[in-house]
């Protein structure tokens, strides 16, 4: 697995890699307002580099994405407002971000089929109380 943010590490890792982690640009060596610039837009700008390093393998490539802002609740309107503040974001914006899943464990499946979809993108990867993910685990496992 080699992860990144730029143009040039992504395509190296398509050119080389069995996993291709689509990270933040983190050349500013900090997280907050501006650090979190992985837009819809910027991750299929992303996927565009890993297929253009990977050429004919893309298909091999495997794609992952850490889901840093990762919350399964009912109510997500509270947990985004209070993420989305601490970034300078939008909560609606954090919500459909693709390092994101703030919602009920359905709508998060829902979410990660299409990002899938949309992006080739079938591993994620949890970073915090990953026993609160289980009830997403279990309604995939059950698809």
């Amino acid at each position: 697995m080699i992860g990144g943010g730029a143009p040039r590490i992504l395509a190296m890792a398509g050119r080389v890699a069995d996993i291709v982690s689509i990270n933040f640009n983190n050349a500013a060596g900090v997280m907050g307002p501006g650090a979190v610039e992985a837009t819809a837009e910027e991750t299929a700008r992303k996927v565009g580099w890993i297929a253009e390093g990977a050429g004919d393998r893309f298909d091999q490539v495997e794609l992952e994405i850490p889901a840093y802002f990762t919350i399964v609740t009912e109510d997500p309107e509270p947990a985004a407002a209070a993420m989305a503040g601490m970034l300078g974001m939008d909560p609606g914006a954090l919500r459909q971000h693709p390092h994101a899943l703030i919602g009920p464990a359905g709508w998060i499946v829902d979410t990660l089929e299409q990002r899938r979809s949309d992006y080739g993108i079938s591993y994620v990867s949890i970073a915090s109380r990953p026993e609160a993910f289980a009830p997403v685990v279990a309604e995939l496992a059950g698809k």
